[in-house]
């Protein structure tokens, strides 16, 4: 076994874990945010769904990863701001 790779996994793991985890928290969040805005897609005729569906899910995977990116990733403040922006 190769120890080299390890601490790589691990670290892996850990950012893998942590966008896990902020998923697990931002994506209901979202959803209610979208309930109480309406930001919902409503069914019609050429969609498959048949009640509303809220429309803000992927901002919430998106911030779970930039949250798990900023906490786990030692970046300058250049590139912090690049992904806030």
């Amino acid at each position: 076994m190769n120890h080299a790779i390890l601490p790589d996994i691990s670290f892996s793991l850990i950012v893998f874990y942590a966008s896990l985890l902020f998923s697990l928290v931002l994506i209901p969040c979202s959803k209610k945010i979208a309930m109480v805005t309406g930001l919902l897609d409503h069914p019609d005729p050429r969609k498959v769904h048949l009640s509303a569906l809220p429309r803000l899910g992927g901002l919430g995977i998106a911030g779970a990863s930039l949250v798990a990116i900023l906490l786990c990733v030692k970046l300058s403040p250049v590139a912090i701001a690049y992904l806030l922006g």
